[in-house]
């Protein structure tokens, strides 16, 4: 789906492999690809009880209300206030403390020292990429990318992030809507470059393909995620808002348990109707 029409991938990628090189897949991964912080902090309201066997967090560190955060990385090319208006404030009232990450800072170094926040719960509304093929640029061949990674809006050069870059724990790719290549990061990255642990967190990849393969899942888990909800497939903005809004209700408003909420809202809202992705849990139980 091309830029402008009504609906849009929500990770769709393509790098610039040359006009031969591109596939038919809204992924486009090139063989050369290798894989400050805004705040608004929300007064918190306290004091919604939690039955047994409902959906829970516990919150690293002091007193106070548990944090929760929405890095909003897909605003760059899919604004929609609506939503997060209507997410911060369900989660406010569920007695989080919300911050809110605009696209612009949704960098390397943004990631790299997010799990030293002390978040309980991670709404990451960005692009994605994912298990896809693509054509070598140089050779032509066939290749398959088989891991999931995170796109920022942090534009893409050859001297920044070198050491990264040669340890392949970055990448770089465009998406749908970017005005050029920026960097993205693997789950190699999320494994030996992120600095502290999330300590139980749940995140919810509200992008392409998240749980195409476990790859992305399971370093977050390594870096201390419990629970990662994602999509198997692509999907598009309009169904993936509308879909998470869901889940959070019936986390915090029916507060049901992370895989009854998961396995309802897949249910009501099915896959995507373009794309087809069905929303996961991994680990699944």
């Amino acid at each position: 789906m091309e830029e402008g029409e009504a609906r849009r991938e929500v990770g769709c990628s393509r790098l610039d492999v040359g006009e031969a090189a591109l596939m038919s897949s809204c992924w486009r991964i090139a063989a050369w690809a290798r894989r400050a912080w805004w705040a608004v902090a929300l007064a918190a309201v306290l004091g919604l009880g939690i039955g047994a066997g409902s959906f829970a967090y516990g919150h690293r560190g002091g007193g106070g209300p548990p944090r929760a955060v929405i890095i909003d990385q897909l605003a760059s090319t899919d604004p929609n206030p609506a939503f997060v208006r209507d997410a911060t404030a369900l989660l406010d009232a569920a007695g989080y403390r919300v911050d809110y990450v605009p696209a612009k800072d949704v960098t390397v170094d943004f990631y790299r020292d997010l799990p030293s926040h002390g978040y309980s719960f991670l709404l990451l509304r960005s692009h994605s990429y994912g298990n896809r093929g693509f054509r070598d640029p140089v050779t032509g061949a066939p290749r398959v990318l088989r891991q999931v990674g995170l796109f920022t809006t942090e534009p893409y050069t050859t001297t920044a992030h070198v050491e990264l870059q040669a340890r392949s724990v970055v990448d770089v790719g465009l998406y749908n809507g970017a005005p050029g290549p920026t960097f993205g990061i693997a789950p190699g990255f999320v494994t030996a470059d992120m600095r502290g642990r999330f300590d139980g967190a749940t995140l919810l990849l509200m992008g392409c393909d998240g749980l195409s393969t476990p790859t992305l899942a399971s370093a977050f888990q390594a870096r201390g995620v419990r629970r990662f909800i994602g999509w198997d497939s692509d999907v598009t903005a309009q169904h993936t808002d509308a879909a998470t809004m869901a889940l959070l209700r019936a986390l915090f408003v029916a507060h049901q348990s992370a895989a009854a909420a998961v396995a309802r809202v897949a249910a009501s809202a099915g896959p995507d109707p373009v794309y087809g992705g069905r929303l996961r849990l991994f680990p699944n139980p």
